[in-house]
């Protein structure tokens, strides 16, 4: 029978979902580590146990800006844990681990490559959208004179 299995997925969703959501409260309002700095909780993948979390962070900048979030981020790994166990009354802290997410970066690498190729774009439902000029999050070198 697949419906308890649907309760348990769509639970399991919530939770990642309000994980998602306090350790980005958590990063923002309580850690003050000069490290991390212009990142983003993208998704949380809870385990079937609800034991362990595998949490995504998107950082822009370069390499060693990312590098640099994800080490003040492990860092921080037990005193956000033990704020999600305060703070979400959950039976037990899930184990948390970071891990990059550059699905962000390469949006905005797309979206660069179809506005050079005058390719416009849509918002999601066929509409083309007026989307603002995003900055180069990384150095390219001189620009050619045309």
């Amino acid at each position: 029978m697949t419906v308890p299995f649907k309760k348990e997925s769509h639970r399991r969703e919530k939770v990642e979902e309000l994980i998602r959501h306090e350790i980005s409260r958590i990063i923002l309002q309580e850690l003050s580590d000069p490290r991390i700095a212009l990142c983003t909780i993208t998704r949380v993948e809870l385990a079937r146990d609800l034991k362990s979390a595998n949490v995504h962070v998107s950082v822009l900048g370069e390499e060693a800006n990312q590098r640099t979030t994800m080490r003040g981020l492990k860092h921080a790994r037990g005193f956000i844990q033990k704020r999600l166990f305060q703070e979400l009354s959950l039976r037990y802290p899930p184990a948390i681990s970071f891990h990059i997410d550059h699905s962000i970066e390469r949006s905005i690498r797309i979206s660069r490559i179809l506005r050079e190729e005058g390719i416009p774009e849509t918002d999601g439902f066929g509409e083309t959208e007026a989307l603002p000029e995003l900055e180069d999050t990384q150095d390219t070198g001189p620009e050619e004179a045309s």
